[in-house]
């Protein structure tokens, strides 16, 4: 692996120890075409991060995309009704547009979980997704969501979907003065507001934050407590608990999304760097029947807490007209770290340190340019 670092970029490097922790947890690598038909993105605009996708005409008249995700392609192509549980990694770069811009190749990496879930594969992927963060820095968090609670809680107060639907939207922007204000509209009564703000306010880890839940959410919330509970028991003998985090401000669109919903943070990213869930209503939209969950490790974030190498070799290595070819080689093997060989100083390089091979010696004429 020490070689490994001199050579990979940082989001190599992620995707390679990635790789190598869903392969120990027996899920299979997944690879997919660049491209799929457009019409299952157009059908489902909203599960992207993104509504514009990179289209082109095929050779035989389809509209195709370049993929924009890798969920809904990896879903369409599942098999229904296999036995056993589907479990599959995935190492793919997607098309989107960029912040400053125009479309970007964004590596990412991640896994899905497909069939007939029980509580261990769903607690084993949100494990994976610890370690996939703590893979990438010890100073980071998992937060986490559920949607089947939060439906459960908002459909014991009064109003229709269009207050489901707006009460979220304030749950997501974490403003609680304006969930008070539609709740209030929608005719809910001051304790049960006082209830919801208590919850879209409930943050911290499970141990702090679960007797609390179990209060606040009622007797139609119960079973996704004992959900949680069972989630932080397991997390517990994991060594991985530490990291989880409940925080209700994170939703995602019902129309795909019913249960868990992780988000992943690491210190010097402002934004969630893992992204994921429970989308069995996605499922359902391409027309299968299994469940499943799974999540995303966005690999281009890398580079904000992972600059890039100061330099592009560490010893550019200078030699005469008159040294052999193995005269070269034997300098090279001399010198420590990534060696650029060259008969004069090439343009846009830059290097630690420059060295001389002139009639058989080695010489250093710079260090640390």
């Amino acid at each position: 692996m020490e070689a490994l670092d001199t050579v990979l970029r940082p989001e190599e490097r992620a995707a390679y120890r990635l790789q190598a922790l869903y392969r120990r947890y027996g899920y299979r690598t997944y690879r997919i075409n660049k491209f799929e038909e457009y019409d299952v993105y157009a059908r489902n605009k909203s599960f992207l991060v993104s509504d514009s996708v990179l289209t082109f005409t095929d050779t035989d008249g389809r509209l195709m995309a370049l993929k924009p995700d890798v969920t809904l392609s990896i879903v369409k192509h599942a098999q229904d009704g296999a036995a056993g549980l589907q479990k599959l990694c995935y190492q793919e770069n997607v098309y989107r547009p960029g912040r400053g811009g125009g479309f970007r190749e964004i590596p990412q990496a991640g896994l899905e979980c497909m069939g007939a879930l029980d509580a261990y594969a769903e607690g084993e992927v949100v494990l994976l997704a610890a370690r996939s963060l703590r893979s990438i820095s010890e100073r980071s968090v998992l937060t986490l969501s559920h949607l089947g609670l939060l439906g459960a809680v908002l459909d014991g107060l009064p109003g229709g979907p269009e207050t489901r639907e707006a009460a979220v939207a304030c749950l997501g922007q974490k403003n609680l003065h304006e969930l008070d204000g539609v709740l209030a509209a929608a005719g809910a009564d001051g304790a049960a507001r006082r209830r919801m703000a208590d919850l879209a306010a409930l943050r911290g880890t499970l141990d702090e934050t679960l007797p609390a839940l179990e209060a606040l959410a009622g007797q139609a919330a119960a079973p996704y407590v004992r959900e949680l509970r069972q989630l932080q028991a397991l997390a517990e003998a994991d060594g991985t608990a530490a990291m989880l985090r409940l925080d209700f401000s994170a939703v995602g669109d019902w129309n795909y999304y019913n249960g868990l919903l992780l988000r992943g943070y690491v210190e010097g990213v402002p934004e969630a760097i893992l992204s994921g869930g429970r989308y069995d209503r996605l499922v359902r939209r391409l027309g299968k029947r299994f469940q499943a969950i799974g999540f995303a490790v966005y690999l281009d974030l890398l580079e904000r807490i992972q600059p890039p190498p100061a330099y592009d070799v560490d010893t550019l290595l200078l030699y005469g007209p008159d040294e052999t070819p193995a005269q070269v080689l034997r300098a090279m093997r001399q010198l420590d770290g990534s060696v650029r060989a060259e008969r004069e100083k090439p343009a846009g390089i830059t290097w630690r340190r420059l060295a001389r091979l002139e009639e058989g010696r080695l010489e250093i004429l710079e260090q640390d340019r």
